[in-house]
Protein backbone atom coordinates (compact mmCIF):
# COMPACT_ATOMS: atom_id res chain seq x y z
CA UNK A 1 0.00 0.00 0.00
CA UNK A 2 1.07 3.48 -0.99
CA UNK A 3 2.27 5.47 1.81
CA UNK A 4 2.74 9.41 2.75
CA UNK A 5 6.80 8.31 2.70
CA UNK A 6 7.01 6.19 -0.04
CA UNK A 7 5.87 9.58 -2.22
CA UNK A 8 8.24 12.00 0.08
CA UNK A 9 10.98 9.36 -0.58
CA UNK A 10 10.55 9.86 -4.35
CA UNK A 11 10.12 13.47 -4.09
CA UNK A 12 13.82 14.04 -2.16
CA UNK A 13 15.49 11.80 -5.12
CA UNK A 14 17.13 14.28 -7.64
CA UNK A 15 16.79 11.80 -10.15
CA UNK A 16 13.01 11.91 -10.22
CA UNK A 17 11.35 15.09 -11.25
CA UNK A 18 8.14 13.90 -12.02
CA UNK A 19 5.82 11.49 -10.37
CA UNK A 20 2.36 9.86 -11.10
CA UNK A 21 0.03 8.82 -8.51
CA UNK A 22 -2.88 6.92 -9.66
CA UNK A 23 -6.18 5.26 -8.04
CA UNK A 24 -9.61 4.24 -10.13
CA UNK A 25 -11.87 6.26 -8.46
CA UNK A 26 -9.47 9.08 -7.38
CA UNK A 27 -10.70 10.73 -4.65
CA UNK A 28 -8.14 9.11 -2.04
CA UNK A 29 -5.64 10.51 -4.12
CA UNK A 30 -6.59 13.91 -3.45
CA UNK A 31 -6.30 13.40 0.56
CA UNK A 32 -2.41 12.12 -0.01
CA UNK A 33 -1.38 14.62 -2.31
CA UNK A 34 -2.78 17.71 0.34
CA UNK A 35 -0.47 15.21 2.60
CA UNK A 36 2.53 15.52 0.41
CA UNK A 37 2.42 19.46 -0.12
CA UNK A 38 1.89 19.60 3.35
CA UNK A 39 4.67 17.45 4.48
CA UNK A 40 6.67 19.47 1.46
CA UNK A 41 6.38 22.32 3.23
CA UNK A 42 7.20 21.42 7.02
CA UNK A 43 10.49 19.80 5.88
CA UNK A 44 11.07 22.90 3.68
CA UNK A 45 11.87 20.84 0.60
CA UNK A 46 10.91 23.45 -1.73
CA UNK A 47 11.02 27.49 -2.07
CA UNK A 48 7.29 27.06 -2.99
CA UNK A 49 4.32 24.11 -3.07
CA UNK A 50 1.73 24.36 -5.81
CA UNK A 51 -1.72 22.95 -5.68
CA UNK A 52 -4.46 23.44 -8.00
CA UNK A 53 -7.18 20.36 -9.43
CA UNK A 54 -7.82 19.85 -13.57
CA UNK A 55 -10.61 17.95 -13.41
CA UNK A 56 -12.13 16.42 -16.65
CA UNK A 57 -12.62 19.24 -18.77
CA UNK A 58 -9.48 21.64 -17.81
CA UNK A 59 -9.95 25.45 -17.81
CA UNK A 60 -6.10 26.89 -18.43
CA UNK A 61 -7.23 30.43 -17.30
CA UNK A 62 -8.60 28.72 -13.89
CA UNK A 63 -5.34 26.65 -13.27
CA UNK A 64 -2.85 29.81 -14.62
CA UNK A 65 -4.76 31.94 -12.06
CA UNK A 66 -4.70 29.10 -8.80
CA UNK A 67 -0.98 28.90 -9.32
CA UNK A 68 -0.19 32.46 -9.99
CA UNK A 69 -2.25 33.06 -6.93
CA UNK A 70 -0.19 30.79 -4.66
CA UNK A 71 2.56 32.61 -6.39
CA UNK A 72 1.10 36.01 -5.54
CA UNK A 73 1.13 36.94 -8.85
CA UNK A 74 -2.10 39.16 -9.90
CA UNK A 75 -2.93 38.38 -13.55
CA UNK A 76 -5.54 41.52 -15.29
CA UNK A 77 -7.05 41.70 -18.60
CA UNK A 78 -4.11 39.80 -20.49
CA UNK A 79 -4.16 37.31 -23.09
CA UNK A 80 -3.67 33.77 -22.45
CA UNK A 81 0.06 33.85 -23.84
CA UNK A 82 0.76 37.12 -21.58
CA UNK A 83 -0.56 35.20 -18.53
CA UNK A 84 1.38 32.19 -19.17
CA UNK A 85 4.40 34.08 -19.93
CA UNK A 86 4.29 35.64 -16.42
CA UNK A 87 3.66 32.63 -14.85
CA UNK A 88 6.86 30.59 -16.55
CA UNK A 89 8.87 33.40 -15.79
CA UNK A 90 7.79 33.16 -12.02
CA UNK A 91 8.28 29.63 -11.47
CA UNK A 92 11.37 29.78 -13.48
CA UNK A 93 12.79 32.28 -11.09
CA UNK A 94 12.31 30.29 -7.52
CA UNK A 95 14.98 28.09 -7.54
CA UNK A 96 12.58 25.49 -6.02
CA UNK A 97 9.16 24.21 -6.73
CA UNK A 98 6.72 21.39 -6.60
CA UNK A 99 3.85 21.48 -8.77
CA UNK A 100 1.01 19.72 -7.97
CA UNK A 101 -1.74 18.62 -10.62
CA UNK A 102 -4.52 17.15 -9.00
CA UNK A 103 -7.23 14.76 -11.31
CA UNK A 104 -5.44 14.57 -14.59
CA UNK A 105 -8.38 13.05 -16.86
CA UNK A 106 -6.40 13.45 -19.97
CA UNK A 107 -3.39 14.46 -21.72
CA UNK A 108 -2.71 17.84 -20.09
CA UNK A 109 -0.40 19.98 -22.22
CA UNK A 110 1.91 21.84 -19.69
CA UNK A 111 3.24 24.28 -22.09
CA UNK A 112 0.47 25.65 -22.76
CA UNK A 113 -0.40 26.68 -18.84
CA UNK A 114 3.43 27.25 -18.88
CA UNK A 115 4.70 24.75 -16.56
CA UNK A 116 8.60 24.37 -17.84
CA UNK A 117 9.57 20.93 -18.17
CA UNK A 118 11.47 19.44 -14.56
CA UNK A 119 14.16 18.78 -17.34
CA UNK A 120 14.30 22.61 -18.44
CA UNK A 121 14.44 23.66 -14.76
CA UNK A 122 15.84 20.96 -12.57
CA UNK A 123 14.63 22.86 -9.29
CA UNK A 124 11.00 22.23 -10.68
CA UNK A 125 9.37 18.71 -9.72
CA UNK A 126 5.81 17.70 -10.75
CA UNK A 127 3.49 15.30 -8.88
CA UNK A 128 0.08 14.43 -11.20
CA UNK A 129 -2.62 12.60 -9.84
CA UNK A 130 -5.41 10.60 -12.12
CA UNK A 131 -7.64 7.67 -12.09
CA UNK A 132 -5.75 6.54 -14.93
CA UNK A 133 -2.12 5.39 -14.89
CA UNK A 134 -2.12 5.39 -18.37
CA UNK A 135 -2.89 9.03 -18.91
CA UNK A 136 0.11 9.13 -16.34
CA UNK A 137 3.06 6.67 -17.76
CA UNK A 138 1.83 7.16 -21.70
CA UNK A 139 -0.05 10.77 -21.71
CA UNK A 140 2.42 12.64 -19.19
CA UNK A 141 5.43 10.95 -19.46
CA UNK A 142 5.69 10.56 -15.74
CA UNK A 143 9.15 8.65 -14.39
CA UNK A 144 7.61 7.00 -11.21
CA UNK A 145 3.93 5.97 -10.79
CA UNK A 146 2.53 5.09 -7.75
CA UNK A 147 -0.58 3.09 -7.09
CA UNK A 148 -2.67 4.56 -4.40
CA UNK A 149 -4.30 0.82 -3.15
CA UNK A 150 -6.89 0.96 -0.50
CA UNK A 151 -7.33 -2.86 -0.27
CA UNK A 152 -5.76 -5.05 1.40
CA UNK A 153 -5.66 -8.45 0.11
CA UNK A 154 -7.05 -11.32 2.74
CA UNK A 155 -7.47 -14.89 2.61
CA UNK A 156 -8.80 -16.54 -0.36
CA UNK A 157 -8.57 -13.41 -2.83
CA UNK A 158 -11.02 -11.08 -0.94
CA UNK A 159 -10.19 -7.76 -0.74
CA UNK A 160 -10.80 -5.24 2.90
CA UNK A 161 -11.09 -1.70 2.49
CA UNK A 162 -8.99 -0.07 5.11
CA UNK A 163 -9.91 3.05 5.57
CA UNK A 164 -8.69 3.34 8.75
CA UNK A 165 -5.08 3.12 7.37
CA UNK A 166 -5.58 6.71 5.27
CA UNK A 167 -5.19 9.86 7.34
CA UNK A 168 -7.92 12.21 6.98
CA UNK A 169 -7.19 16.16 7.80
CA UNK A 170 -9.91 18.23 7.32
Amino acid sequence: MLTLNEVMKDLRDADINTIGIWRIGGVENTTLVKQVAEQAVQEKLFDKVVMTSVFQTPDLRRIQGEIAGILGMKFEKESEQGRAARLHRRIKGKNTILIILDDIWAQLELKKIRIPSPNNHKGCKLVLTSRNKHVLSNEMSTQKDLELNIYKKIKHGFYLRIWWMIPLRI
